[in-house]
């Protein structure tokens, strides 16, 4: 029922008419006045998502044709990362909040190292630049090789 109210207030027409059908009488709290059944929708909509609407539509689930008819009536910018590379560059984006308290030299080697390694390393995630820069301060001499033991992927 909401993505179909959804979608009629997106529609590309001149007049955009929301409708919704119900048996029962609507009437406002605030003055008791019924409450029309149809309007017209002058406004703008600007939704926020965590949902791959890409991916969602290429699956043909039950959310697919609903999906694609949001995506066709809208402006659909995708801001999900969904490489490896994606990732790693948002890593670097808040690289400053992420390696507070760490020496530039350690931020510098991980995002390298993990840039090297991105491929092998068992996930890319904050957490794991995490890992790897308390892995960094503690055993500065060999910290490369207890990261490729522990922090790559399971051949």
């Amino acid at each position: 029922m909401s993505l179909n109210l959804l979608k009629a207030a997106l529609d590309s027409g001149k007049k955009r008419i929301v409708s919704y059908f119900t048996e029962d009488l609507k009437t406002s709290e605030k003055d008791g006045s019924i409450i029309e059944k149809q309007f017209e929708f002058k406004g703008t909509v600007i939704f926020i998502t965590n949902l791959d609407f890409d991916a969602i539509i290429a699956s043909g689930g039950r959310l697919s044709p609903h999906l694609e008819a949001l995506k066709s009536r809208s402006m659909y910018v995708s801001l999900g990362m969904r490489t490896r590379t994606e990732y790693l560059t948002r890593i670097e984006q808040i690289g400053d909040a992420l390696f507070q308290g760490r020496s530039l030299g350690c931020k510098h080697e991980v995002l390298e190292f993990m840039r090297e390694y991105l491929d092998e390393l068992s996930e890319v995630s904050a957490r794991m630049a995490k890992k790897l820069s308390d892995l960094r301060e503690a055993f500065s001499e060999d910290w490369r090789e207890m990261a490729m033991e522990s922090c790559f992927r399971v051949a």
